[in-house]
């Protein structure tokens, strides 16, 4: 029968396979039904057609799914086989080692947080499972044991860095459609059903490390041909920011298909743990690994609308076949005045006033930007954007079209919340440097994501656990090292870089002198429990004491030989020595009502036996 704790064991291993995917949920029901049905789930004899069949099954889930889920399927297979057939302690010992595999087989397929309370029980279980199945069944060393490794894990949570990057980036999450390509097309919109899905995290700080409130763009495709219904990239204009950076964003980018990331309009570069993050000769960001959750920096600065740029951009200046009306309109805005501010400030007035926002407009007749600038007046933001882009262009103002992401929802964490729902169009005007941001579209008017408060809780907590356990890496552990030794040591205040290396080298002194003074306390305790109890060690005290009186005998003359056992030793020498050999007799009498029939030691009477032996006489000489 298998024993309780290891089947706990396997049973949380197999949980951690269920999160990885469909094939772990399979191999979760094999797992979990081998170990409730145990010995009663035997319904062949023959288990060699079930292995094949399985070896099979695996094979075609690792050729349509991937390996790492075909393995997880015959890791499942193989435990629960192993659950139903186990006999002994042997076969419980591979039952855990499978529960483990699994484990880490789970973990490398997701970042849930449904991890946590299982990786918890699995802590806490293990050891339990490795003392039962060597036969050790101490309630009090048990649970020493759990409380042990608890300790030793959190430890290890806090003391060794954390490796970033590689299959731990979200493999096995589901990726969300990334609906950022490389064109937009007017009048082919689509409604997303699930505008409230979170897409990223954001925590945006100026140059002096001071959290920055307030809403932000978030770039990630830049067009600048239009047909006339559909804005495409061209490939003709390569111009990125240049400068000193103002503002530091660090983003979370849930997994989606594509290998788009997004980051502030006028950004200068980006950096990341997780592989390279690489700029496009027009600001567009890329990552090398799609369909992962990314975690990267970009740093950026913001420009106002200033005097354009003696160069050429005639991509930016590119217009289709116009209405006449259209640019009749685009030609009342600050009529006879060149200033790109001023023509900015027109248009950008004019959509305000007498334009609204609507999410889902009725399908356009005809020409779609005609129709929205003369007869609507209503539509969305790439409504509003292409018909900001094409005005400008009327006016000799150089413009291109962006998506991305408009967001303004900070939440209690800290962090700005970036969802489907706040994905917008807006236009770029290029200025000294780099790119400036005009928006025409109303976001004010702009329906807010519908989030739940259950939603709103789990993604504070679903941040939590990936904020402080995935990515708790080098940097904040020894930033809080430097926290707790800034508290025993005085730092120098003029020079940060010194005060953080000081207080990090005392906090983690006092953390390594914590962990050897734990473990030496651990040691001792474990001992105390393990030693033996009072009567065992009397009894082998006594064990001893009769050796060293064997010894006496010998030493006195007498050949008792060695191969007798102590009653046997104790007639042996009174035959020869008559009543002096009776105390070492009685002695083994002694021993043997103590050790054998747990009887209490009595020390007077072997003192007494102990010290008439002493008076042994030697043996005569033969004659």
């Amino acid at each position: 029968m298998i024993d309780p704790a290891v089947g706990l064991v396997a049973g949380a291993g197999a949980l951690c396979l269920a999160l990885s995917g469909p094939s772990g949920i399979v191999a979760a029901v094999l797992v979990i039904g081998g170990v409730l049905l145990g010995r009663r789930g035997r319904i062949v004899s023959d288990w060699t057609f079930a292995h094949l069949l399985a070896l099979a099954a695996g094979g075609i889930v690792a050729t349509t799914l991937g390996v790492v889920a075909g393995f997880a399927l015959l890791l499942g297979w193989l435990a629960a086989h192993r659950a139903v057939v186990a006999e002994g302690a042997s076969d419980q010992r591979v039952l855990l080692l499978l529960g483990a595999l699994m484990a880490l087989i789970g973990s490398v397929g997701t970042l849930s947080i449904g991890l946590a309370p299982i990786l918890v029980v699995l802590t806490l279980a293990t050891p339990v499972a490795l003392l039962r199945v060597t036969g050790v069944r101490e309630p009090g060393l048990e649970r020493l044991a759990a409380a042990g490794t608890v300790a030793l894990a959190a430890t290890f949570f806090i003391l060794v860095p954390r490796l970033q990057g590689g299959m731990l980036s979200a493999a096995g999450e589901p990726a969300a459609e990334d609906r950022f390509g490389d064109s937009v097309s007017l009048g082919d919109e689509q409604g997303d059903p699930d505008r409230d899905a979170l897409v990223m995290r954001v925590r945006n700080y100026d140059r002096g490390g001071n959290a920055l409130r307030g809403p932000l763009y978030l770039r990630g495709r830049a067009l600048d041909h239009f047909d006339g219904r559909a804005w495409t990239r061209s490939g003709a204009v390569q111009r990125v920011a240049v400068g000193a950076w103002e503002t530091r964003a660090e983003v979370l980018l849930e997994p989606l298909e594509g290998a788009t990331v997004f980051g502030p309009p006028d950004l200068l570069y980006a950096r990341s743990d997780q592989g390279p993050v690489l700029q496009g000769p027009e600001g567009e960001l890329n990552h090398a690994h799609p369909g992962r959750r990314v975690s990267y920096e970009v740093f950026s600065r913001a420009r106002p609308v200033d005097a354009v740029p003696d160069d050429r951009y005639d991509q930016l200046l590119q217009l289709p076949a116009l209405d006449p009306r259209v640019s009749a309109l685009a030609a009342g805005l600050a009529p006879g005045s060149d200033d790109a501010r001023e023509i900015v400030g027109a248009a950008v007035g004019m959509f305000a006033r007498d334009f609204r926002y609507e999410l889902e407009p009725p399908r356009p007749t005809g020409d779609p930007l005609t129709w929205f600038l003369l007869d609507s007046r209503a539509g969305h933001c790439e409504y509003f954007a292409s018909a900001l882009a094409v005005v400008l262009r009327v006016r000799g103002v150089p413009a291109r079209l962006a998506t991305g992401f408009y967001s303004a929802e900070l939440t209690d964490a800290g962090y700005l919340a970036v969802r489907r729902g706040h994905a917008h169009a807006w236009v770029e005007v290029p200025v000294t440097g780099g790119w400036a941001v005009v928006d025409a579209t109303p976001v004010g008017d702009i329906p807010a994501p519908r989030v739940s408060w259950w939603q709103s809780a789990a993604e504070e907590v679903n941040s939590a656990w990936l904020e402080l356990v995935l990515d708790y890496d080098l940097d904040q552990q020894i930033d809080a090292a430097a926290a707790l030794g800034g508290r025993l040591v005085a730092v120098p205040t003029n020079d940060p870089i010194r005060a953080r290396g000081k207080a990090g080298m005392a906090g983690a002194g006092l953390i390594f002198g914590a962990v050897l003074l734990s473990g030496t306390v651990l040691r001792g305790v474990l001992w105390w429990l393990s030693r033996p109890a009072s009567a065992v060690r009397e009894a082998d005290e006594l064990v001893r004491t009769f050796g060293a009186a064997r010894r006496r005998v010998v030493s006195r003359g007498w050949a008792l030989p060695p191969s007798l056992p102590p009653v046997a030793a104790g007639e042996w020498l009174v035959a020869e020595a008559g009543d002096d050999g009776r105390p070492l007799l009685g002695l083994a009498w002694v021993l043997y009502r103590s050790r054998y029939g747990g009887a209490p030691v009595p020390r007077d009477e072997v003192r007494e036996l102990v010290s008439a032996l002493r008076r042994l006489p030697r043996r005569p000489a033969d004659d």
